[in-house]
């Protein structure tokens, strides 16, 4: 029996999203890679809370400077790409460096627990983890789940989407592993995932 199309495995994530989604923020590299430490604008803010894949906590961490805001952003459109984009491996490369490097802007200011933090908040509260649960769960419900057939090629697309999900995380946080975890014998970026 053929699998379902995807837009039926994983409904929720086709929901529509806000006309905004997916449009670059206004100043998003630069205001990364320099750390912007301005208050962020209405705008962004306004175009955060009416993201499909807003998390609880987002806007508090997005408050702090339009730095921490557009990091929230690229964290938003992570978990859409890694949910929806079967072909991308997650973020593009340049977003990738230049989320790396506000983490190692703010580690250098002495703010690494700060980041720790803020990867730690978005693991516990990442809707892309909620929408995993809801579909490996009624894929274990099925009565076919006892068949290989079924059950391996719907574990393979959640586990697919894990691994681009957990490379972005590691790309962007991977200093934490180098300069924060050893010193106070946290879990690395891979092991908290």
């Amino acid at each position: 029996e053929a699998l379902p199309l995807r837009s039926e495995l994983m409904p929720e994530a086709l929901a529509e999203a806000s006309p905004d989604t997916g449009r670059e923020p206004q100043g998003l590299l630069m205001g990364l890679l320099l750390s912007d430490p301005a208050p962020p604008g209405e705008e962004l803010l306004r175009r955060m809370r009416g993201h499909r894949w807003m998390f609880k906590g987002a806007l508090e961490i997005a408050g702090r400077s339009r730095g921490f805001a557009f990091l929230v952003w690229c964290l938003l459109e992570l978990q859409q790409t890694v949910q929806l984009d079967e072909e991308s491996e997650g973020l593009g490369a340049k977003l990738l460096r230049a989320c790396k490097a506000f983490v190692n802007s703010q580690g250098r200011q002495g703010h690494m627990g700060d980041m720790y933090q803020v990867l730690t908040h978005f693991i516990c509260n990442s809707l892309v983890f909620h929408e995993w649960d809801k579909f490996l769960q009624v894929v274990f419900e099925n009565p076919k789940a006892n068949q290989e057939s079924y059950l391996v090629p719907h574990i393979e697309q959640v586990w697919h989407r894990f691994q681009r999900l957990l490379t972005a995380l590691q790309a962007i946080f991977g200093a934490l592993d180098e300069r924060f975890c050893w010193k106070h014998r946290l879990p690395r970026v891979n092991e908290l995932l």
